[in-house]
């Protein structure tokens, strides 16, 4: 059997560097070697060198150098094994990797939604039912190369077809339920995807994760689209639509058009758009920014434009940017989806549209303000003013500022120097709220006697949720229902009821959502009670807060037990002492309230 070093220098051996690069940067020969701009810094004048003769890329401005599997490890971001499997795959080579227990078992469920995906694709073209769901198909012109592109299949209105051919194969039950496959109802199994058009929905790195099935027939009752429940392996928050498929084209075209759902992308695939992806209806995440960040820095998106679409673009223009992602708007006209628009004005007018129709995201969220503003309402005016000076406190540039408030003095038909003298009061507004930043950071945590743990762990959440609109979303979804204290609880609700509403922090605003009680009390987290510091992050301060209910649980307990056995031996009695010393004051809190 090959050493690892032998199989890596088989692989570099094997593999053309100039092929590989060539998926992410185009590359032109020189005399011996090839040349193309270097994806490591901004290179504007092509500075990479790479030479086939030995197998090696150099960038001779920033200095960045390896071979073939380094560049896609540095490229993509991800690990050495990765990149080696990657690079291994191009030229046939399976690479023996030890896998951690969770990495077998994903890799199991990659093969089970595989083998799904293979059995749907079977159906359509060879069920007798498969003819009228590729009419169907057809009909909405998608010919056999988008359908094979995209993976479309069928599955068959039959109860348990799809369980018996995945448990032939050998995989389990337990399994298929776990990733929403199946379900079980008494001692029988039947199928969640009946009568559907099959849809597969991909991971960034190409597997497949889950479907999406869509009625085809008419007069279906049923919803129209039933989509898998999130898994260990599906995670809507991570998934982009056609990511992987489309990583090439957006790389080397340096710019990326972001849909809102699958069906947005397959048509904009029929206008000769292969730079597509989609975030998968719901709101985008930092997660996909950043996905979104290793392939390029233009963005283009393309939500709907119904009060739905037009928040999801607002919030996305502020993750975009806040990774410093250049965004730029394109909303289809007549409330018309691109499938819409293509049935319409044909595919060619909707590349044309796409590309032509571009404005910067400043553009767009003014034009936004300004279709709601009244001019006839004082109170439509001062709102105009407030959300639009918002986002104006967030460029960096003085002359934009001052370019859109002289259209704002137009707009308005106020002066200029009335609106700039309201901007520089209200500025300060409207500025990201400062990091709690402490004097000084012991070493180890210190309860004060007023608090425990628990209870301060808690505050420092609710310092972060306050601060910043996606720490607040990850605090509310990783604590799910566990709290401390009910007023610091009801405290955090608030905070995140008013990021639902706005981007960013206006204690003015937020303040007038409070009760007296819960004014007083976010002033004290902010300002007085916190001269001790956890050094933590979220997930662990999360963490502490969830094993308060354990300890509680666990104290619960201990305190039947004393009062219903009288031979605890030592042990237990010192137990319980511990538990209830570092929860009595928190108890004797929830007691004095109820």
């Amino acid at each position: 059997m090959k050493d690892f070093k032998t199989q890596i220098d088989e692989i570099l051996q094997k593999v053309s560097i100039i092929d590989v690069i060539n998926n992410y940067v185009e590359l032109k020969k020189s005399g011996k070697n090839y040349f193309g701009l270097c994806p490591f810094h901004d290179d504007t004048n092509p500075s990479m060198s790479v030479s086939e003769d030995k197998k090696i890329f150099k960038c001779f401005s920033c200095g960045e150098t390896g071979n073939a599997i380094t560049f896609v490890q540095k490229i993509e971001n991800i690990s050495f094994m990765q990149a080696l499997q990657k690079v291994a795959k191009t030229v046939g080579i399976d690479i023996n990797v030890s896998e951690n227990p969770q990495e077998q078992v994903n890799r199991k469920y990659y093969q089970i939604m595989h083998k799904a995906t293979e059995f749907y694709k079977f159906v359509l073209h060879n069920a007798k039912d498969g003819q009228n769901a590729l009419k169907y198909l057809y009909e909405r012109k998608l010919n056999n190369d988008i359908i094979n592109r995209f993976n479309i299949g069928l599955s068959l209105n039959e109860n348990n077809l799809l369980y018996q051919a995945l448990t032939k194969e050998g995989f389990l039950p337990v399994d298929l339920i776990e990733l929403g496959l199946i379900k079980s109802n008494k001692d029988s199994y039947y199928d969640v995807f009946r009568n559907r058009i099959m849809f597969p929905i991909e991971d960034l790195n190409g597997n497949v994760v889950g479907f999406s099935g869509r009625i085809y027939q008419d007069g279906d009752q049923q919803h129209k689209y039933v989509n898998s429940p999130e898994s260990v392996i599906f995670k809507k928050s991570q998934i982009l639509y056609n990511y992987h498929r489309a990583a090439t084209e957006i790389r080397k075209k340096d710019l990326v058009f972001l849909f809102e759902g699958f069906m947005d992308v397959i048509a904009a695939y029929r206008a000769n758009v292969t730079n597509a992806i989609a975030s998968m209806g719901t709101a985008l995440t930092i997660d996909q920014a950043k996905a979104i960040q290793k392939l390029t820095k233009n963005v283009v998106i393309c939500y709907d434009g119904d009060e739905a679409g037009i928040e999801a673009t607002k919030r996305a223009i502020d993750i975009l940017a806040s990774i410093n992602l250049s965004v730029k708007v394109c909303t289809l006209p007549e409330g018309l989806d691109p499938d819409d628009y293509i049935n319409k004005y044909g595919a060619q007018k909707l590349n044309e549209f796409l590309n032509n129709n571009q404005i910067s995201s400043i553009d767009f969220l003014y034009l936004i303000e300004q279709r709601r503003l009244s001019l006839d309402d004082p109170t439509s005016i001062e709102l105009f003013k407030r959300n639009v000076f918002r986002f104006l406190s967030k460029l960096n540039s003085n002359v934009l500022i001052e370019i859109y408030l002289n259209k704002m003095s137009t707009d308005l038909g106020v002066s200029f120097e009335s609106l700039q003298n309201d901007f520089k009061k209200n500025r300060i507004y409207f500025q990201p709220t400062e990091p709690f930043i402490p004097k000084h950071t012991p070493k180890r945590f210190k309860l004060k006697e007023r608090n425990t743990k628990y209870l301060l762990a808690e505050k420092f959440l609710i310092i972060m949720a306050y601060q910043n609109k996606e720490a607040c979303r990850e605090i509310i979804n990783s604590l799910d229902n566990h709290y401390v204290d009910r007023n610091q609880r009801d405290l955090l609700f608030k905070v995140n009821d008013y990021y639902y509403k706005y981007d960013m922090m206006d204690h003015e605003i937020f303040s007038k959502m409070l009760s007296e009680s819960q004014l007083e009390l976010i002033t004290d987290i902010l300002k007085n009670g916190l001269d001790e510091i956890y050094n933590l992050t979220i997930p662990e301060l999360v963490s502490e807060v969830k094993d308060y209910k354990t300890k509680r649980q666990i104290y619960e307990e201990h305190k039947q037990a004393l009062i219903q056995e009288d031979d605890l031996d030592v042990q237990d009695l010192l137990r319980f002492s511990k538990i209830k010393s570092s929860l009595i004051k928190v108890v004797k809190s929830d007691q004095n309230k109820n």
